[in-house]
């Protein structure tokens, strides 16, 4: 399910469009990545995720 804010709805995308998507749980990003980027300003900063699989 997406649902678009206001904005989003005026732009009104199309299949093909692209979409920025932020995940709301990072439970799933944490245990299915092996590494995940911040922004910082203009930049990104790589960092490895040390967790994966730890979940039990």
């Amino acid at each position: 399910m997406l649902r678009l804010g206001p904005d989003a709805q005026k732009a009104n995308p199309q299949i093909g469009s692209r979409l920025r998507i932020i995940p709301n749980h990072i439970c799933s990003t944490v245990n299915l990545h092996n590494k995940v980027f911040f922004k910082n300003g203009p930049e990104f900063e790589e960092m490895a995720v040390l967790g994966r699989g730890m979940l039990e």
